[in-house]
């Protein structure tokens, strides 16, 4: 079957007119709980899939690397607090790194993303950390 453009811009000439006249009519349905819900659910998908393309990663690979992950933070081991991991890169180079839970990410991000900023924290922690019994 051949596309005919004069039919496809007759489409959308006509939805363009019809979403205009209904603005109240779209806006009560778009409000409507399921409505809401399945668009919102949509909206997010999307946006995780424009996130993870950004990295080189399609929808189908994340959860391949999230089954072998066991579904919880590659740091902390524990499960997700939100919808998603985040997806933890290499700031200098953009490079993919792995999934890793919100708490894990802001630490990472507010020590630099640095080894040695790491290892210092941990120095730190060892040598002040109440002693008990």
């Amino acid at each position: 079957m051949q596309e005919d453009p004069a039919f496809a811009e007759r489409q959308r000439r006509g939805a363009k007119k019809w979403h205009g006249v209904n603005k109240e009519r779209r806006a009560a349905y778009r409000k409507r709980p399921e409505v809401a819900l399945r668009l919102r659910d949509s909206s997010i998908l999307s946006k995780r899939r424009r996130t993870l393309a950004r990295f080189g990663l399609t929808w189908e690979r994340e959860q391949e690397l999230l089954d072998a992950q066991g579904w919880v933070c590659a740091i902390c081991h524990e499960p997700p607090q939100r919808p998603f991991l985040d997806i933890d890169h290499d700031h200098s180079t953009g490079a993919f790194r792995g999934f890793i839970c919100g708490r894990c990410n802001k630490g990472l991000g507010l020590l630099g993303d640095s080894a040695e900023s790491l290892r210092k924290a941990l120095r730190y922690l060892e040598t002040h950390t109440a002693r008990t019994g």
